[in-house]
């Protein structure tokens, strides 16, 4: 729970750009690209991919597939929050 919570924070790992000098309002600014839900989406297939093709992987309680739909879930509430 303390890691999906943590999980839930990652789209606003984009503020890297600002001592890189990305603006604010650019696509990859911001509250930009890492806030869509097709980042989302990646993080989950990313997260899916990582349980392995186990029906039940033991890390993680459930079948890989449903750890990937929640990974992307809990990554676009932030989106949707910030919104």
């Amino acid at each position: 729970m303390i890691a999906l919570s943590a999980l839930s924070l990652f789209p606003d790992a984009d503020v890297i750009g600002f001592p890189l000098g990305v603006p604010y309002g650019v696509a990859w600014g911001h509250r930009g690209a890492s806030h869509s839900l097709v980042a989302a989406l990646t993080v989950g297939v990313l997260f899916w991919l990582a349980a392995g093709r186990e029906s039940r992987p033991r890390a993680v309680g459930c079948s890989a597939k449903s750890f990937g739909a929640i990974v992307a879930l809990v990554v676009a509430s932030h989106g949707l929050l910030d919104a």
